[in-house]
């Protein structure tokens, strides 16, 4: 497991941005 929890926190790190964008999006939607 612990091999998958670090590629998927790093995934989770780079594309932190894009989920940011994402959220503040359906924010804006609702």
């Amino acid at each position: 497991l612990g091999h998958v929890k670090r590629p998927l926190a790093l995934n989770l790190c780079q594309n932190g941005s894009m989920s940011t964008q994402a959220e503040a999006q359906v924010e804006k939607v609702e």
